[in-house]
């Protein structure tokens, strides 16, 4: 592949050389010259309509002749930052610079773009509102084309074939090493001029500020927009002036200047920033980081002392997933602290002097002392607090802040902490009148809390440990009295706090948001509140603690499961469901399939939990006053067939038994049922079904009755437990489990609960039916059989879909003895009655037609098992089965329905394939049949 990409560079390059010294470049004569320049004057015109035809000609005409962009290009900018060039010149002007051909010079070459930013910055001179639009409108196109484009400063230090192989082929070549040099001193000297342009473009600018101290805000955010592109990490040297320019710019009145200010000083930290000494670890090291199952009901925070906190390893990202734990995981060490090695401690000391030297450490040091100043950073923060009130909504939590704060106290570490703690303090205690502002008070709070966290990373253990001391406190305080608007933003500053951080290291923080429980003086909204700041912690720990946290959390919970209110259920159900969720063992070979068995779907730490929830939830869904005996069967608590693991009443972790209260009262009965199937609902929403499905075999018969509840978010959460948990892949060891519960279930005393569990055995046997014995479907269609000849036509009419698609997958031997029973049924004589019958000949023609239209329903399953194919029994059956149609009601309803069925699946290939299988005689049945009914057809049927 390499060899012929260097061939298609190289025709490339020809194809470019070509263009400029072939036919379609003219001789730059005088002549031409004075042309282009009338050209530009034209393009700078008074009127629209010639400045529109002579930009179009000049760019054009630019690239017929070699280098006159190049040249023409200074002149067009310079007409930017002139005093004396008229509106019409500089509109002119801007449209020529937003044109392809300009954008792409300035943009990418640093002649132009040094110009270009002075010239820009100076445009304030002109004050028509309409060319101040018309500059912002460039300055964005030129800031969409220059990110686009890279910055390197550095000169090449190694040699490039390292990094290109495909040049280290037998037939390329290759410079020899004298040319190699002399190729790095070039670039060398090209990127230090690079340098000393980028230098020149600072100075200018920061001229121009310097010039003008009351700019206008529009070309102030130009200057700090310029200045954003040009500080890269890895750039120049950024001077004190930028700094100061962006410092001021944070505590600016002006909104955007304020982003502008956010998004360079944390650019400026970021260039500082050393990277720690990285350990890589073997696969194994990762049950380290785990927060282990003794956690459970101990305190959460270790012991931690300032040796044992230095040389401990903690493995801080995770970009793998919930229960995938890195391969090759990397640590550092507490504090920040490098290795001991000589060679990898000069490494480091090398790399440390290189990335400070990117920043004067003296205009840093000056830096620290404006933010140190007094009154400084509470000015940044009443001008941060007074945009997010100006908000509608009062603001909202900003990661890039939060950013910004996290870079300031991992930079200046805890000398910056203490004027903050008060600051903080000073705005949660804050009495407020409206709501936008309390939102921005808590908003920037959490801003400042989140920050300082995160940039802890590197500090040394004592000040760590000062730094929880007055976090714990402050944190608690504000997660009280703050609002249920104001918890999004706590949730969201958890969430920045927990994301890719090792959980050793704010293990406090667990301690507080897990010690504390609910409320129930509260107002539901509070209580909700309360669980969803902890949510974040719970999602982020995944694979390194939300086991240990989920037995913590499920203790803290569980005697709310019958919370009286709804929204704080729901938020319960919901955490419990990800409590579930990081129980799941999965396999750790990827070419290992998942055992969904029971006993191993689940961590066995955790699994005694899992089944006594389960258990008790099975025990009190059979509970009345909703679910009466009658509706369900009872099944056995140790039936293996179906997945349950006997438990008793308390589940053992540790040392500490878990136990679940039983409800004492209706109303908490049903909240209590609420949550669960809620719990459930959720597990199979979010498609983390792996920890419960094979625990919920013995829950089908109870979530079948609660399909009917009259409570219209249980039945809809038994539904979507049930559909999701019928249509999941379910192990072979708890499919006849399954079976039988079906047919239990089919001879509830209850037809609404037979009725409501077909369309879920049809759902269960699409996806294993392969799966079942020839004496399971044997025993499953005998029961439907049964069901044909129901008292209540809706479960007839039900078991006969339902036998059908079994039927699909039944050899055509195995249906005759099922074809003569139905004939048998369809053929019982129905006696003649009027109203004057007596009850016992009445009785006799209900029974009669019962078994009457069982026969019909199962002939018409056998028809519909057909669906795209014509067997040979199928024309004598419809011959059988047509003279039904004259039949009472509900008999030749079926029996229409089952011939528009048929001809629906067959009516593409009939004249084909299936019509020549068909008599005369049985084409005109079809055909009577397939005819709507007439007056005398209804007559007939009536006097019969």
């Amino acid at each position: 592949m390499w060899p012929r990409r260097i061939m298609i560079e190289r025709l490339q390059i020809l194809h470019y050389k070509r263009m400029l010294l072939g036919s379609n470049l003219l001789p730059y004569t005088p002549t031409y010259h004075a042309l282009l320049d009338d050209l530009l004057a034209l393009s700078l015109s008074g009127y629209s309509e010639v400045r529109k035809k002579a930009q179009g000609t000049l760019f054009r005409s630019l690239k017929k002749f070699k280098g006159a962009v190049n040249e023409y290009l200074p002149k067009v900018i310079s007409i930017l930052g002139d005093s004396s060039s008229p509106s019409h010149a500089v509109t002119g002007a801007v449209y020529l610079l937003s044109g392809a051909s300009f954008l792409r010079r300035y943009t990418s070459r640093w002649n132009h773009l040094s110009s270009f930013l002075k010239n820009i910055c100076m445009s304030y001179v002109h004050l028509k509102p309409t060319v101040q639009t018309r500059l912002q409108t460039l300055y964005q196109t030129f800031a969409l084309g220059y990110y686009t484009l890279p910055l390197d400063f550095e000169a090449p230090s190694v040699n490039f074939l390292e990094k290109r192989p495909y040049l280290q082929l037998a037939h390329v070549i290759l410079p020899n090493q004298a040319e190699m040099e002399q190729a790095l001193i070039s670039t060398a000297k090209q990127n230090q001029w690079r340098a000393n342009k980028l230098a020149q473009t600072f100075a200018a600018l920061l001229e121009i500020q310097n010039s003008n101290p009351n700019l206008h805000w529009r070309y102030q955010v130009f200057l700090g927009s310029s200045f954003l592109l040009l500080v890269r990490p890895g750039g120049h040297p950024v001077p004190a002036g930028v700094q100061q320019f962006f410092l001021a710019g944070l505590a600016s009145v002006l909104p955007q200047l304020r982003q502008i200010a956010v998004k360079g000083i944390t650019n400026i930290l970021t260039m500082r920033k050393i990277p720690a000494q990285r350990y890589f670890l073997p696969a194994s090291a990762y049950e380290a980081t785990r927060l282990p199952p003794s956690f459970f009901g101990n305190p959460m925070v270790p012991q931690f002392s300032a040796e044992t906190y230095s040389s401990t390893l903690f493995v801080d990202k995770n970009h793998f997933g919930w229960n995938c734990p890195p391969a090759h995981p990397f640590a550092v060490l507490g504090g920040g602290s490098m290795t001991s090695s000589s060679q990898q401690q000069s490494r480091d000391d090398q790399a440390s002097s290189s990335r400070r030297s990117a920043v004067d450490l003296e205009s840093h040091n000056k830096m620290f002392q404006t933010i140190m100043s007094e009154g400084y950073l509470k000015q940044v923060i009443s001008q941060i607090h007074n945009d997010k009130r100006s908000q509608t909504s009062g603001g909202s939590f900003s990661a890039s802040l939060a950013h910004m704060w996290k870079y300031l106290f991992s930079e200046y570490q805890s000398s910056i902490a203490p004027p903050l703690q008060v600051l903080v303090t000073e705005l949660l205690s804050s009495t407020v009148i409206a709501s936008s502002e309390e939102k921005a008070y808590h908003s920037v709070a959490s801003e400042i809390i989140a920050g300082m966290v995160r940039g802890s990373r590197h500090w040394d253990f004592a000040q760590l440990r000062n730094m929880w001391a007055w976090v714990t406190p402050t944190l608690q305080n504000a997660l009280n009295v703050c609002s249920v608007d104001t918890a999004a933003d706590w949730a969201l500053a958890i969430h920045y706090i927990v994301a890719d951080f090792d959980p050793r290291r704010y293990t406090p923080l667990l301690d507080l948001l897990l010690a504390s429980p609910l409320d129930i003086s509260a107002t539901s909204a509070q209580q909700a509140k309360r669980i969803r700041i902890a949510q974040p912690m719970l999602l982020e720990l995944s694979w390194r603690g939300a086991r240990s946290i989920s037995l913590r959390t499920i203790e803290l919970l569980q005697p709310y499961f019958a919370h009286p209110y709804k929204v704080v259920r729901d938020k319960i159900s919901s955490q419990i469901g990800h409590c579930f969720r990081s129980m799941y063992e999965p396999p750790r070979n990827a070419k290992q399939l998942p055992d969904v068995s029971p006993g191993h779907a689940v961590h066995h730490v955790y699994e005694p939990v899992l089944v006594q929830i389960i258990s008790y939830l099975d025990s009190v869904l059979t509970s009345p006053p909703f679910v009466t005996p009658a509706a369900v069967v009872t099944t056995p608590a140790n039936d293996t067939n179906v997945g349950v693991v006997s438990g008793g009443a308390a589940a053992v972790v540790g040392s500490s038994p878990m136990m679940i209260s039983t409800p004492s009262s209706s109303s908490t009965l049903s909240h209590f049922q609420h949550t669960m199937t809620n719990m459930l609902a959720t597990q199979f929403k979010t498609g983390s079904a792996e920890t419960v499905l094979p625990y919920c075999g013995p829950l089908l018969p109870r979530l079948i009755a609660l399909a009917d509840h009259p409570d219209p978010d249980m039945a809809r959460d038994a539904k979507t437990t049930l559909g999701c948990l019928v249509n999941s892949t379910i192990a072979a060891s708890s499919v006849p489990g399954l079976v039988n519960l079906f047919i239990d279930v089919l001879q509830s005393e209850s037809w609404h609960t037979r009725l409501t569990s077909m369309p879920f055995l049809q759902a269960f046997l699409s996806r294993n039916i392969f799966q079942m014995t020839l004496q399971e479907e044997q025993a499953l269609i005998a029961r439907l059989v049964i069901l044909l000849s129901d008292p209540q036509v809706e479960v007839r009419q039900l078991a006969g879909t339902s036998l059908a698609s079994m039927l699909t997958f039944i050899d055509e031997a195995d249906t005759i003895q099922l074809r003569a029973q139905f004939t048998k049924m369809a053929n019982t004589p129905l006696p003649k009655t009027n109203k004057d019958s007596p009850p016992a000949l009445l009785e006799q023609y209900r029974v009669s037609l019962l078994q009457r239209h069982g026969g019909v329903l199962g002939l018409c399953s056998v028809l519909l098992s057909c669906p795209y194919d014509v067997p040979s029994y199928l024309p004598g059956l419809i011959e059988r089965l047509a003279p039904h149609v004259h039949d009472p009601i509900p008999i030749r309803t079926s029996v229409k329905a089952a011939f528009l069925d048929f001809w629906r699946t067959h009516q593409d290939q009939w004249e084909t394939v299936h019509k020549d299988k068909f008599t005369q005689q049985q084409l005109d049945l079809m055909n009577e049949m397939l005819v709507s009914p007439s007056y005398f057809d209804e007559w007939h049927c009536m006097h019969r």
